[in-house]
């Protein structure tokens, strides 16, 4: 049986497709496409861990340009990282930080939600990143890996000591 490369168009593509065609071979690209789709976003186990962080006055556009380089070169090197995504964050996130150490009667009271006096600044964070696993396995992996050992040098250069780190796990 011969189909023509346009049978996926549907209803108009009729006049290209061969009459002995049956008009339901036009509906399997439809299924198969819809197949792969969802089973791209299961939720399989995959884990996003993302992070934004707040750019260093000293860092140079070399500091930069070797950021982005080894951000882009990660999923190569790190067996299990699928996919990198970074740059500066739409809106700013407002992070407070605390400039003091509290006791310990502090930190008990603060965990429980209650007030407590502390200095604090506002940590604006600019720029983030998103890296995604393909596994739980994967992103605890990717930490003891020396080329994230070299990104993380890079990375300390164009940031302001802190981030504001998460990980989402795909249902």
């Amino acid at each position: 049986m011969w189909l023509s490369p346009f049978f996926f168009i549907g209803p108009a593509a009729k006049p290209l497709l061969r009459r002995h065609v049956h008009p339901t071979m036009q509906v399997w690209p439809l299924v198969v496409s819809l197949l792969l789709a969802t089973s791209a976003f299961a939720g399989d186990g995959t884990v996003v861990h993302c992070f934004a962080f707040s750019k260093t006055a000293g860092a140079s556009e070399t500091d930069w340009e070797q950021f982005r380089t080894l951000t882009r070169a990660l999923p190569q090197k790190i067996s299990g990282l699928t996919r990198v995504t970074f740059g500066p964050l739409r809106r700013p996130m407002g992070q407070i930080e605390m400039m003091s150490n509290p006791g310990a009667d502090d930190v008990k009271k603060f965990v429980a939600g209650q007030p407590i006096e502390a200095k604090v600044v506002n940590a604006n964070r600019e720029y983030g990143a998103c890296f995604e696993f393909h596994s739980e396995a994967a992103f605890l992996a990717y930490g003891k890996h020396a080329a994230h050992a070299e990104w993380e040098t890079a990375y300390k250069k164009v940031r302001v000591p802190g981030t504001t780190t998460f990980q989402i796990v795909a249902q």
